[in-house]
């Protein structure tokens, strides 16, 4: 799970076009998540809400800039470059909570939250660089 919060920050580097400055912050706090054994799972939930509310904010810019020149049909691509973040994002943020709540009150439950967060962190972060969403298998009758 030590690699979804690092690419998440090279993402924010390249659609702030290269900006060092905007990446300081997260990268001191992913790189505090080491020096501790124990809060990993609050920073890279709060990493993740924080990361994924800047990029979106500059796609929805860059959507509304594009709108003006191109019209709605133009802006569509940013928007829904958006959706699938917030729609990754989401799920990600709320089993990583699911398993933070548990683990703080030391209840065996957090293995099977934490089983599923991190097996969530790879799928996630496998169908967004492969540029697809998810997909659920169709059934003999409907295909």
């Amino acid at each position: 799970m030590w690699f979804f919060p690092r690419v998440q920050i090279y993402r924010l580097f390249i659609i702030y076009d290269s900006n060092y400055a905007l990446i300081v912050i997260p990268c001191l706090a992913w790189c505090a998540a080491f020096g501790t054994s124990h809060p990993y799972p609050p920073f890279t939930i709060v990493l993740n809400i924080v990361i994924t509310t800047l990029i979106c904010l500059r796609l929805f810019y860059f959507s509304r800039r594009i709108k003006h020149i191109l019209g709605p049909d133009g802006a569509k691509t940013y928007t829904g470059i958006a959706a699938i973040l917030i729609e990754s994002a989401a799920p990600y943020s709320l089993v990583g909570l699911m398993f933070l709540i548990p683990y703080a009150r030391q209840s065996e439950t957090a293995i099977g939250f934490g089983q599923v967060w991190a097996k969530m962190t790879v799928r996630v972060h496998l169908f967004l660089n492969l540029g697809k969403g998810y997909h659920f298998p169709c059934l003999a009758a409907e295909c």
